[in-house]
């Protein structure tokens, strides 16, 4: 009788959430009472900890925090992700402005400054990571079609730890092959944006909006997505989290596959999938040096919270993130946790935002010595997915918003996909340099998994630019795409 209940009042909760704004779709809210279901036997919540009344508190991350301990468990990083999210999101004593456009530093992808914090957000890069991609928005959701901008932030800790390696490498260039790492604290965002004309004046209040300017002219503009890149204790090579607004784009259906692709639908329009239209993989891959935005423009997300799944929707199990299934469910249920406990806050705001999973490296044990040798070893493959290697978490991790494009390595179907065809974002971010820096090619540092500081010294070799460093990348992503 317990589990009927339980159901039943899942049921009734989401008709409720349907009332105050969301969809009535039948197959929509099935999914999302679906998705509850199997989360129940998660235990990862969200802690009261994490506040001071309303108030959010900085994760603990320290040598004393869950993560200095020898072992450490999937729920601790998904935890830290949604806690650092909305950390970096409140409004901080005397400031206008979140923590994130008041207390951090916006820079280009050469992580040079940008104009003033508390200033409007300055946009003007719009080519996604890996191949370049251009995103726009579905132009009967809103007022017309619009571009997705992007902009960079980085912490206090991050700008000072990148000045000190530049100097280190300055003064004995021999230094540019080293093993200094990021110190704990170190953060980069990566935030999506789109003009407010897009999204319906009814949808707007869901939306985290604020001041702009795009290419120069000043514009309001909506908060899509947010990638937190974060070091922690015993983790340099970073967790790399992300989060999107809840209702962006459709979902590959993997319960009705078999051993054919399924046309791709959505019951309700989104911004990014005119819900008249339906999707197939053609929709989702872009052609490398394309400077036109495919129109129309109806993407969806192949593996929700970056979990892989297979036909007949049960998970991968050839990956490194042994339990899918546990990874799954625990990001299902966070956010959920999430959601009810900042609801009863009235920081109603962020209920509109979900976290669609994290990615790391299983450095359980190690030294300092050891981790960076780990990161090392891989330095040629350091996205691999296979069983056996050191990927935890979500280890297909993308945003719908940032990397539309680089979901899948396979050209030639979603249903075949295997571990091979996956995505994520160390895939391009690793430990070598791809570049020349201080005359030194390809070299090699922890430090380079941050391309936008490996963007910054490519300012010591005079014949290096930004768009050279770009085609490198499409190389690098191309190859692993013909590799499959």
């Amino acid at each position: 009788m317990k589990t009927k209940i339980f159901i039943f009042s899942i049921l009734s909760l989401s008709l409720l959430f349907t009332s105050c704004g969301g969809t009535d779709e039948t197959t929509e809210l099935t999914e999302q009472l679906t998705d509850t279901i199997q989360s129940d036997s998660s235990t990862c919540d969200c802690e009261s900890a994490w506040f001071n009344q309303s108030t959010i508190l900085p994760p603990e991350e320290g040598p004393t925090s869950a993560f200095g301990a020898s072992s450490t468990i999937n729920c601790l990083f998904h935890q830290w992700s949604w806690q650092k999210f909305l950390y970096l999101t409140q409004v901080p004593s005397g400031e206008t402005l979140p923590f994130f456009l008041s207390k951090m530093t916006q820079v280009t992808s050469e992580m040079v400054p940008v104009g003033d914090q508390n200033a409007p957000i300055e946009l003007v890069e719009n080519a996604q990571a890996g191949g370049g991609g251009l995103l726009t928005t579905n132009p009967t959701f809103g007022d017309g079609t619009n571009m997705v901008y992007y902009s960079i932030h980085i912490s206090d800790e991050f700008k000072a730890a990148a000045y000190e390696f530049e100097a280190m490498i300055l003064a004995n260039p021999d230094s540019v092959n080293n093993s200094q790492t990021f110190p704990v604290g170190s953060v980069e965002l990566k935030v999506s944006w789109v003009n407010v004309a897009s999204i319906p004046a009814n949808e707007l209040p869901n939306y985290f909006t604020t001041q702009a300017t795009i290419n120069g002219t000043a514009t309001t503009v909506a908060m899509l997505g947010m990638h937190v890149v974060g070091v922690v204790e015993n983790h340099p090579e970073f967790i790399w989290a992300t989060f999107e607004h809840n209702d962006l784009a459709a979902y590959y259906d993997w319960d009705g596959t078999t051993n054919a692709d399924v046309p791709v639908q959505a019951s309700s329009n989104k911004l990014l999938f005119n819900s008249t239209q339906t999707g197939s993989l053609s929709d989702i891959l872009w052609t490398y040096g394309n400077k036109t935005p495919k129109n129309p423009n109806n993407v969806f997300t192949i593996y929700k919270y970056g979990t892989p799944k297979v036909p007949g929707g049960g998970f991968m199990t050839t990956t490194s993130q042994e339990n899918g299934q546990e990874n799954y469910d625990n990001i299902d249920h966070l956010n959920q946790s999430v959601h009810d406990t900042i609801a009863a806050k009235s920081l109603n705001l962020w209920t509109n935002y979900f976290y669609n999973g994290s990615l790391w490296m299983n450095m359980d044990g190690l030294t300092k010595a050891q981790q960076i040798a780990a990161i090392v070893a891989r330095v040629n493959d350091f996205g691999n997915a296979n069983a056996g290697g050191p990927l935890r978490g979500s280890v297909n991790a993308f945003n719908i918003s940032m990397e539309t494009y680089e979901q899948t390595a396979s050209l030639a179907s979603i249903h075949g996909m295997t571990v091979d065809s996956l995505m994520n974002c160390l895939v391009c971010h690793g430990p070598s340099s791809y570049l020349q820096i201080a005359g030194v090619k390809n070299a090699v540092s922890p430090t380079y998994i941050s391309h936008i500081f490996m963007n910054y010294m490519s300012k010591e070799d005079p014949n290096m630019t930004l768009q050279d460093i770009s085609k490198m990348r499409f190389k690098l992503f191309k190859a692993h795409r013909d590799a499959q």
